[in-house]
């Protein structure tokens, strides 16, 4: 039973996925041994979702879940970072 007084009240929460990724770098050079992070933007007013790292050859470079790259040894990698359904690549040289 409701009382005299009391209303309730609704908020409307639109969620924005990022319609892309924007790496820093597209590419970086890194020498074995060394660690590099990352770093990209999401497009102004899109929420924050998960965003995902892996590596296309983890004996030349490994990626945090945090997107810190590890120089393993000389080679080349390729580094998906991935939020939602939109996918971009950055392209790792270990020398």
């Amino acid at each position: 039973m409701k009382k005299a007084g009391q209303n309730k009240v609704f908020c409307l929460v639109i969620i924005r996925k990022p319609s892309k990724i924007t790496p820093d770098d597209k590419s970086m050079t890194i020498k074995k041994g060394k660690k590099r992070k990352i770093s990209y933007e999401l497009p102004q007013g899109s929420t924050s979702s998960k965003i995902t790292f892996s590596s296309s050859n983890k004996k030349i470079a490994t990626v945090s879940s945090a997107g810190v790259v590890k120089a393993k040894k000389k080679g080349k990698a390729v580094i998906p970072v991935q939020s939602g359904s939109k996918t971009v690549k950055c392209k790792v040289t270990v020398k």
